[in-house]
């Protein structure tokens, strides 16, 4: 019963199975070869012309790995992927792989087929080339389904298509759409307004799906051989139905109206199958559901329905939902049964999947089609990413993809791994490890609520009334199920415990060390569809339940809401282990004990919201065993010229070996677990690298690596600021495609605007947790989303240069200056080192907006008993001095970077202390950050502030005074620049829609300063100012060719009062009109600048007070 800490017997059995990739779902019949198939640039497809849209789906993955191909029909070359036709394939979805060292050929009869065997393809690529193997496979079922209910909880476009990808990439191939229930009808029909208005619809008021949205569903799903299944509940789950039109669908009229409803449906988009639904509801029209049926079937539409349920006929494709019922020989059916997502337990849904006997055939047949899992996630969720991290929709997806791709299984349901029963043990272990090697390969940022449990062996131990000890009952998992709630369809390790025993749960656990270990513990996995009530403060659950570990008592979680009785409007928060933070354990060196004390006292609770889940999890957290910086992804750029530093998480002493191109060095982690590894400088290159490490156990690989410039965008809103949003935005996505210019997004993980943060949002408030993403080409889908700034200042820089681009966005909307710089470098600088003392909710040199915030944010959380995660300047946030520096900059200044571009200072503009705190912070900021980065020249690029009227309450009036300033330090810090904004501005909008300007001035000064390029990067500047009475001569270099915008009579000139003054240009002078004695000339000195002056290269004049 011991298990060693970390990863001992993962690392064991990864052994066996690194030599192979790991394949899910499992082939019929593989025999691996010694051959490989080398990943090359110039490798031709050679495909049937049947198949010439999987071929381009294959030459578009290589170009995602870095790799270009052609694909071609009726042709031959040396090395070649080909895909051939193959009569003798019965099976529609049945292929033939074979990879040698000179070619790759996927056989089948059918595209989906040849699908089938793309995917495995895919998973065969270890490094850069294709483990050689031949294979012969099919699915033992047709149907192998995935239901989401986007009636109740409406997911985003993005979402569906994310969990629609990972289907594909599993061989999955029916995706359910139940989009009408009874909270909201999510598809607007004309005639009908009613169903989605926002009075309607309890939930995402607005929420909808139009007809291009199905359309494009059903189009993204045909394209990856996925059957688009709609279901359009009927007559029940239809409250949304009947408080629109007012009637009963089982009524006469409201019949007439539904059969209106379907079939403005299937004309608009002629689907294959219509399921509709027809369960938990009583029927009282007889007649309906075989009327509705009849109607569908006429229009060549084949239905399916619930069972048990309504009357539906037999000619109905009966999807079964609950009971261990029998069958009709003449019927067709899908199993859903204990197949609902929302009712398990994320360690348990695995074991209990991978044992399902689908439909209780071992293969599919005409009367048993296959099977799908489904997400009915009845409670409200707050985000819905919720619905993927509090269900486990990937783990589970992946276990039922191998049963029902592979068949077989176990007769029954059960929630645990029997240990008596070996074969299953075995089979278990095996896919296991190949989950999790999935989970390191491909799903990176993604949930993935699973932790290797095979090796957890437990001893339950059951005493009577005295304590003695009647029965002992080996175990195995993380989750233990003794009954369920179930009972007696799905089976537990204890049942009924009809002796009333005192059951208890003992495990040993090997450490090779004295160490704290994030641990998953849980007593009763709530149901994401019941409305079950929270455990009491300080409990476990309802039962009494407690768990100690060498006799120390581990306490319970906080929670946010101890003992709620909860609706179905109240989301989860923290109730369950997988969606809140581990406990952290001490384990101590060689033997410990965990024992966990179990009661029960019966398992009728009285209330079906509230079941008795007599359960116990304890499951030491694994992390990957080698790991990458989340910086490193496939399409990144790395900086050209200088030394590259990869580096990542291992083992204490894990020896790795790291690859790029032709170079190769050696490395070891250290005692935290950390690894470096610098690899010697490389020319920019448009040719893609693959960037590897390995182990003797493991390999990772980042493809499409390319050699050029990176550069770091950072700042608050204006460039966080999407392109989406850009004035030029149509324009700009028309020409997105660039395969040199690379982009990452840093997403931000919490709000910065007013909304209260969750329980859950507290992860998040760790630094190291804030941002996450992964780089990707640039095109319209990337580019979307991204900096505006940023992505015309690279465009720009790669359009000119010819070099790839990278850069990073980790701008994040109303952060101070402070927030991203380091509190040890601000607290040595006495004019704002109280900017770094004390808690910054409570300092008064703080932005006062700022700490409103802060509160906005946080205060709930207090008010809850949550305490954010907090250090010595107070509670967490991201416009906490020195948050933003640890979340983005400790991290990236580990790598070589081209330059910094930086657009910010809003949020210190807002009154005159903070405009002068910011002349102290800013040069503060750039030599800091050049410290971190080894690198006193590192260019530093900044757009100034724009500019904005007061008249709508806008705190602008010291902007004049906040651009001077930092034309002024453009000036005087050593290689930076600037680019002027002023002249794009907007008067009520502070973030001004004209991006595209901004980003290219931006890109000028950099072309100019940086890259030496000839160009013209700034706007006029007198060379020479004087006075002679009233007038004041303002003396330009003739070669700035001065003039104005449009050439209209000149503006923007005044005294300090911002009032204008008359000025003209005469050849290379300004004249200003100023009362005799005047000291300063003022341009641009408006908070909403009215400067037309530009240069003859068309570009702007900077506010400036100028001296005469």
């Amino acid at each position: 019963m011991k298990w060693r800490l970390l990863l001992c017997w993962l690392l064991s059995a990864k052994c066996l199975l690194a030599q192979h990739p790991a394949l899910i779902p499992s082939p019929e019949k593989v025999s691996w070869t010694s051959q490989g198939y080398a990943m090359s640039s110039g490798t031709d497809i050679l495909t049937d012309p049947r198949f010439e849209k999987e071929a381009a789906q294959l030459r578009d993955w290589l170009l995602q790995k870095g790799k270009a191909s052609q694909v071609k029909t009726g042709a031959t070359a040396t090395r070649h992927i080909c895909l051939v036709y193959k009569a003798g394939l019965k099976e529609e979805e049945a292929y033939e792989l074979r990879v040698a060292n000179d070619v790759i050929a996927i056989a089948a009869s059918s595209s989906h087929g040849i699908f089938n065997g793309i995917q495995t393809l895919y998973q065969l690529l270890q490094g850069d080339s294709f483990a050689g193997c031949i294979i012969a496979d099919k699915p033992a079922f047709s149907w192998r389904g995935y239901l989401v209910d986007v009636g109740r909880n409406y997911q985003s476009m993005a979402l569906l298509k994310q969990q629609i990808d990972k289907m594909a990439a599993y061989k999955l191939n029916v995706f359910q759409f139940h989009f009408t229930e009874n909270i909201a009808w999510r598809w607007p029909v004309p005639g009908y307004p009613g169903l989605t208005s926002d009075s309607n619809m309890l939930r995402n008021s607005g929420k909808v799906y139009t007809d291009a949205d199905i359309h494009e569903l059903m189009r993204y799903c045909a394209d990856r051989h996925i059957l688009f299944l709609p279901e359009i509940d009927m007559p029940g789950h239809s409250d949304a139905f009947k408080r629109a039109m007012g009637v009963d669908m089982q009524c006469d009229s409201g019949m007439h109206i539904l059969q209106n409803i379907v079939r403005h449906f299937i004309t608009t988009f002629r689907p294959a199958y219509l399921h509709i639904g027809g369960d938990e509801v009583h029927i009282t029209n007889k007649a309906f559901l075989p009327a509705m049926v009849n109607m569908v079937e006429a229009a060549g539409v084949r239905t399916l329905g619930w069972d048990p349920g309504g009357n539906i006929p037999d000619k109905t494709i009966h999807q079964l939902w609950m009971r261990d019922a029998g069958v009709k020989p003449c019927v067709k059916y899908l199993d859903s049964r204990h197949l609902y997502l929302n009712h398990m337990d994320p360690l348990e849904s695995v074991t209990t999947i991978f044992q399902r006997r689908i439909g209780d055939k071992v293969r599919g047949d005409s009367n048993m089609l296959g099977g799908v899992i489904c997400l009915w996630n009845d409670r409200k969720v707050t985000d819905e990413k919720d619905l993927i991290r509090m269900n486990p929709v990937y783990p589970a997806m992946l276990a039922f993809a191998e049963r029902s791709w592979v068949g077989g299984g176990t007769i029954g349901w059960s929630s645990n791994i029997d240990p008596a029963d070996t074969t299953m043990l075995r089979q278990f272990r095996n896919f296991e490890g190949r989950l999790w090697q999935h989970r390191q390969l491909y799903f990176a940022g993604l949930p993935f609520q699973y932790t290797p449990q095979s090796q957890l062996q437990w001893t339950l131990t059951g005493r009577n009334q005295t304590g003695r000890i009647v029965k002992t009952i080996p175990a195995i998992g993380g989750t233990i199920v003794m009954r369920h709630f179930w009972h007696p369809l799905v089976k537990g390790v204890i049942g009924d415990n009809k002796d009333s025993l005192r059951w208890s749960a003992t495990a040993i656990f090997q450490s090779d060390k004295d160490t704290v270990l994030p641990v998953w513990i849980g007593f009763y996995n709530l149901s994401r569809s019941t409305n079950s009530n929270t455990p009491a403060a300080g409990t476990w659950d309802n039962r009494g339940s407690s768990i100690q570990i060498n006799g120390q008592t581990i306490a319970p979680p906080k929670w946010t809401f101890p003992g709620r009785k909860p609706g179905s409007e109240d989301p989860l928060v923290d109730e369950g282990y997988e969606y809140r933070a581990p406990a952290m354990v001490h384990f101590k060196k060689g033997k410990n004990i965990v024992t966990a004390d179990l009661p029960v006292n019966g398992f009728q609770s009285g209330d079906w919201q509230n079941p008795v889940k007599w359960m116990f999890t304890f499951a030491p957290v694994q992390t990957a065993s080698v790991a990458l910086s989340p910086f490193f992804t496939d399409h990144m750029v790395l900086q050209r010229d200088q030394p590259i530093s990869v580096f990542g998480k291992a083992p204490a002493g894990k020896g790795l070996r790291v690859s790029l191109g032709n170079n190769t060095v050696h490395t070891t982690a250290g005692a935290d677990g950390k690894w470096k590894a610098i690899l010697p400088p490389m020319k920019a290159d448009t040719i893609p690298q693959i960037l590897t490490v390995r182990t003797k156990e493991d390999m990772i690989s980042c493809y499409d690596v390319l050699m050029g410039d990176v550069w770091v965008c950072a700042g608050q809103s204006n460039m966080e600021f999407s392109l989406w949003g850009d004035m030029h935005a149509a324009e700009a996505f028309a020409t997105a495609r660039r395969p040199y210019l690379r982009l990452l997004q840093e997403n931000k993980q919490t709000t910065t605007y007013s909304p209260a943060y969750s329980a859950a949002d507290t992860i998040y408030l760790h630094p190291e947790n804030y941002f996450r993403g992964s780089w990707q080409r640039s095109d319209s889908n990337s580019a979307r989303m991204f900096s505006a700034v940023g992505y015309y200042f690279g465009a720009r820089v790669q359009q000119e240069t010819g070099v790839p681009v990278g850069l990073i966005n980790v701008a994040v909307g109303g952060s101070p200056t402070e927030a991203w710089i380091r509190p040890d470098a601000g607290r040595n600088v006495p004019a704002v080192a109280a900017l770094f003392q004390g808690d910054w909710l409570q300092n008064a040199a703080m932005e006062p907006w700022c700490i409103e915030r802060g509160h906005d944010n946080l205060d709930p959380l207090l008010k809850q008993g949550i305490q954010p995660p907090s250090n010595e300047l107070g509670y967490r946030h991201p416009f906490q001095p020195g948050f933003l520096y640890d979340a983005a900059i400790a991290t990236l200044s580990q790598l070589a970077v081209k330059g910094i571009i930086w657009y910010q200072g809003e949020s210190n503009a807002l009154s005159k202390r903070r405009m002068e705190q910011h002349e102290q912070l800013f040069p503060l900021l750039v030599a800091d950050w050049r410290k971190q980065w080894h690198s006193g020249e590192l260019p530093f690029y900044f757009c100034q502030i724009s500019s904005i009227s007061t008249e709508k309450g806008y705190k602008s009036e010291y902007w004049p005074a906040f651009r001077d300033g930092q034309r002024r330090m453009a000036d005087s810090i050593p290689f930076s620049g600037m680019a002027v904004s002023a002249d794009v501005g907007h008067p009520t909008d502070v973030h001004p829609r004209d991006k595209r300007t901004v980003g290219e001035r931006l890109a000028k000064v950099a072309l100019h300063k940086t890259y030496q390029l000839p160009i013209v990067y700034k706007g006029p500047v007198p060379i020479k100012a004087l006075l002679k009475g009233d007038t004041a001569l303002l003396q330009y270099d003739r070669n700035e060719r001065i003039t104005t915008a449009g050439n209209k009579p000149l503006h923007g000139f005044s005294l300090e009062d911002g009032k204008e003054i008359p000025a003209v240009i005469e050849g290379d002078v300004i004249k200003v009109w100023v009362p005799a004695g005047t000291r300063f000339v003022y341009y641009g000195w408006q908070p909403y600048s009215l400067g037309n002056l530009l240069n003859g290269e068309g570009l702007p004049a900077s506010t400036m007070r100028i001296a005469l």
